[in-house]
C-alpha cells in the first residue's frame, strides 16, 4: 500500500532554482508489509545547500566564501571572478591549499612542541639538539661497526690459540700414556 505524503512539481523546482533555495527532499513513502515501518525511497531531484545552480566537489565546499571572489591583482581595481567558471574553481582550490598548508604548519609547531618537550629544550634549540643526536647515532654506529671487526679478530687468534694448546696438550697426553 503506498501513500503520497507531498510531491515536488516542475513550478517548485523552477522557483527553487531561481530564489537559490534548497527543497527538502521529497519522497513517496511506502509501507513495508514485514514490519509496518515506512520505508523512504530517495529523492531524483539535487539539492544545492550551497547556494549556487551548479554542483560543486564536497571537498571544496568548506572553501566557498560568503561574498564574491575578486582576482587579487597589484592594481587597486578588484576583478569580480564568475561563480561556476574555471577561473572561480581554480581560486577555490587554492584557497584551499593555502588553508591545508596553514594547518600542516600547525600541526608541526605541535609537533615540535611535543618534541622539545621529550627532549626537554625549547623551541628554538629543538633542530640544533636534533641534529646533535643525529650525529652522534651515526658516529656511535661507525665506532661499533669499526671495534666490532678488531674484536671478532682478536675472538678468531684466541680461539686459533685455545685450539693450538688443545690440540698440544691431547698431543702430550697421547705420549705419556705411550710410556
Amino acid at each position: 500500500m503506498a501513500v503520497n505524503s507531498s510531491s515536488t512539481t516542475t513550478k517548485d523546482i523552477f522557483i527553487a532554482k531561481n530564489l537559490k533555495v534548497s527543497l527538502p527532499a521529497t519522497s513517496k513513502t511506502s509501507v513495508s508489509t514485514y514490519d509496518q515501518v515506512p520505508l523512504q525511497t530517495p529523492s531524483t531531484t539535487p539539492v544545492f545547500n550551497h547556494g549556487y545552480d551548479f554542483a560543486i566537489p564536497d571537498d571544496l565546499l568548506p572553501f566557498i566564501p560568503n561574498g564574491p571572489l575578486y582576482v587579487q591583482s597589484t592594481r587597486t581595481k578588484r576583478t569580480f571572478i564568475i561563480p561556476g567558471s574555471n577561473r572561480w574553481f581554480t581560486e577555490v582550490r587554492r584557497l584551499k591549499r593555502v588553508h591545508d598548508a596553514e594547518e600542516a604548519t600547525k600541526q608541526r609547531l605541535i609537533d615540535e612542541t611535543n618534541q622539545s618537550k621529550l627532549l626537554i629544550t625549547s623551541l628554538k634549540k629543538i633542530e640544533q639538539c636534533v641534529n646533535l643526536t643525529q650525529d652522534l647515532t651515526r658516529f656511535q654506529n661507525v665506532y661499533h661497526k669499526h671495534m666490532t671487526s678488531f674484536s671478532e679478530r682478536r675472538d678468531r687468534l684466541k680461539k686459533k690459540k685455545i685450539k693450538s694448546d688443545h690440540d698440544r696438550l691431547l698431543l702430550q697426553r697421547r705420549y705419556l700414556r705411550r710410556y
